[in-house]
């Protein structure tokens, strides 16, 4: 089945190379903080989950042209885990949940 604290250390650790390596700010970064994210969200943990998502998002909005795969894909799971973040912390419905997620942005 895997070991998921393994696979976070050693994602922690690529995070750290790669920022070592090619800064903090680049594109390979955001590849190793956003899969950092989606196990820290698939544990359990969606707030940083979250955090790392939003960071890798950021990093290719940065280099990447608009409507890029990477850039959607990142915005659907982002999505995705901030709807289940609301599911659980207002203890409401998926639907419930995508509406207050739709009124956060409108006031954005």
């Amino acid at each position: 089945m895997g070991r998921p604290d393994e696979a976070g250390d050693v994602l922690e650790r690529t995070v750290r190379i790669d920022e070592a390596t090619y800064g903090s700010d680049h594109p390979g970064v955001a590849s190793a903080v956003i899969e950092l994210g989606m196990l820290l969200a698939l544990q359990g943990n969606l707030d940083a989950g979250i955090g790392h998502l939003g960071r890798g998002l950021r990093i290719y909005l940065d280099f990447l042209p608009e409507g890029h795969p990477d850039i959607e894909r990142t915005r659907q799971t982002l999505y995705q885990y901030r709807v289940r973040k609301i599911m659980r912390d207002e203890g409401v419905s998926e639907e419930q949940a995508i509406e207050i997620l739709r009124e956060q942005s409108d006031e954005e």
